[in-house]
């Protein structure tokens, strides 16, 4: 009974070697989604940028709309706010591997 026990029981390096694949999927996904949050949230500021500029020029009904609806647009865009640096899914990989070592 110990033999059979023994021979079913996992070694670690085992145990990480399924442990480590759906860690790295996760991190990717969580990586791609991240960017993609990102990218949608930049598109949600062009777009409610330009439905300010339009609500406000219909407003004021001024007559050279063309020229004060690029500067007023323009003004009110959020493609320059940075939602800094992430990490890629590599140096996610390189860190959860660092983590796993210092466990052991």
């Amino acid at each position: 009974w110990q033999a059979q026990r023994a021979s079913e029981e996992q070694q670690w390096w085992q145990s990480i070697a399924q442990q480590v694949p759906p860690g790295v999927l996760l991190l990717f996904l969580l990586a791609t989604l991240g960017g993609l949050y990102r990218y949608n949230m930049r598109m949600v500021g062009f777009h409610n940028s330009r439905a300010d500029a339009l609500e406000f020029l219909a407003i004021t009904g001024d007559k050279d709309t063309a020229e004060r609806f690029d500067k007023i647009a323009t003004a009110l865009a959020a493609d320059k706010v940075e939602f800094g640096k992430t990490a890629t899914p590599t140096d996610q990989a390189v860190e959860l591997a660092r983590i796993i070592a210092q466990q052991k």
